[in-house]
């Protein structure tokens, strides 16, 4: 399952991501605190732990699906 979290966020745009999430973070949505929190240490190549990874991935696949 792990595996599978890690090439969603792959395939996701994160820079795009990490502005969506800090802007909803700005307005203390805990959700978004920690989804831009995840991603600023993906991109800064810093330790994650897998449940943030697994996280991040949902909120990821939620968005998408919200999408459509």
């Amino acid at each position: 399952m792990i595996e599978y979290a890690k090439k969603v966020i792959a395939a996701a745009d994160l820079p795009i991501l990490l502005e969506a999430f800090s802007s909803c973070a700005i307005e203390n949505n805990r959700l978004g605190q920690v989804c831009a929190g995840t991603i600023n240490r993906i991109m800064n190549h810093e330790p994650v732990g897998e449940r943030y990874i697994m996280g991040l991935a949902l909120a990821i696949l939620d968005m998408d699906k919200r999408e459509e």
